[in-house]
């Protein structure tokens, strides 16, 4: 997915963000986020959750996610 040298947005485990986030970098969520989410790629950990409307070009999710997805490659575990 992506390189130790690669810019990434993290939401860390034991944290919950509430809200629209943007980023031009890829998420990983290992915490929980709840709105509007919009990135290139969002990969969301076994520790992750994600719920909302989100718009990306890739999703890898071996977590919880529920809402509306838009993605042009979607990957489930």
């Amino acid at each position: 997915m992506t390189d130790a040298t690669e810019k990434k947005t993290l939401v860390e485990e034991g944290t919950e963000f509430k809200g629209s986030l943007t980023s031009k970098c890829p998420v990983e969520v290992r915490g929980r986020i709840e709105g509007d989410l919009n990135a290139p790629s969002l990969h969301v950990s076994g520790s992750g959750a994600v719920a909302g409307k989100v718009y990306v070009g890739q999703l890898v999710s071996e977590g919880e996610i529920a809402g509306e997805f838009d993605a042009e490659a979607i990957y489930l575990s």
